[in-house]
């Protein structure tokens, strides 16, 4: 998103979702915002955003760029849409590859969320910093499926070995935390 500084009137583009109208004014989600127009203005002829919208057909699913203006009203802010147009195929694969960017990365998260739970296990169990600063990488490591080292890492390794060919239990004393 763009901003023209000349009259704060911005830029968007994205898929069109949710498509609705309500006495005349028209309104689509995009980019998680709704943004809206009305078919006319105060004098009755047609607004821009509306002969656009009718000229190019659009409808849930298309991809589009607009041109709108931020108007804040109380506690709200209404997003209303100044023009609108279709993208090139250039432009569209842009708009793609940006959209693709901002997924999140799912990795990282889980990988966060592992080492949230080994430093509470590690706090729980009695640890102090350091020892919970040295020791968290490897574990995260383990559990995250990637290659570890550490004595603790080896021993829980054997114990579910010895589990998978059915010799013995894994006991709760083997884990190290």
């Amino acid at each position: 998103m763009n901003k023209n500084m000349e009259d704060n009137i911005l830029e968007a583009s994205g898929v069109v979702q949710e498509v609705s109208e309500k006495n005349g004014r028209h309104s689509f989600k995009m980019n998680e915002k709704t943004y809206s127009f009305f078919e006319t203005k105060q004098n009755g002829d047609p607004t821009k955003a509306w002969s656009r919208w009718q000229e190019l057909s659009v409808k849930s699913g298309d991809t589009i760029l607009i041109l709108y203006k931020d108007n804040k009203s109380g506690k709200y802010t209404y997003h209303n849409v100044l023009d609108i147009k279709k993208p090139t195929e250039q432009e569209t694969k842009k708009i793609v590859e940006k959209k693709d960017d901002d997924k999140p990365d799912w990795d990282a998260i889980a990988e966060g969320k592992v080492r949230h739970g080994v430093v509470c296990s590690m706090i729980e169990a009695g640890k102090d910093y350091k020892e919970i600063e040295k020791e968290t990488p490897r574990f995260v490591e383990l559990i995250m499926n990637k290659k570890s080292d550490t004595p603790a890492a080896k021993k829980m390794k054997q114990g579910i070995k010895k589990q998978q060919e059915g010799e013995d239990e894994i006991n709760i004393d083997d884990i190290p935390f």
